[in-house]
């Protein structure tokens, strides 16, 4: 795989390579509160539109298998950094 490749091939830095393919999704509902019937003495509510997602980030190594997920709140670079972050401390190069 990667570690076979000429573009890799570094002869001073002897680290193995892992390939890893990552992949992130939003999952989550929009839900619309509309108005309905209710007693002369309540109170109707109008429109919204409510809007509630969180993200799962995915990767795994197609040579061994390996696989991590994370499920983060947002889609930006400071969860990015949390993922990859445990990706690089719990890969078996790094053990």
């Amino acid at each position: 795989m990667a570690s076979k490749s000429s573009e890799f091939s570094n002869q001073e830095d002897s680290r193995a390579i892992k390939l890893f393919f990552q992949d992130e999704a939003r999952f989550g509902r929009i839900d619309n509160i509309c108005s309905c019937w209710i007693s002369s003495k309540g109170r109707a509510i109008g429109n919204q539109l409510i809007r509630e997602y969180t993200y799962a980030y995915s990767t795994v190594c197609p040579e061994t298998g390996e696989s991590f997920s994370l499920i983060l709140p947002y889609a930006n670079e400071s969860c990015m950094d949390v993922f990859m972050e445990f990706v690089s401390n719990n890969t078996s190069v790094n053990n």
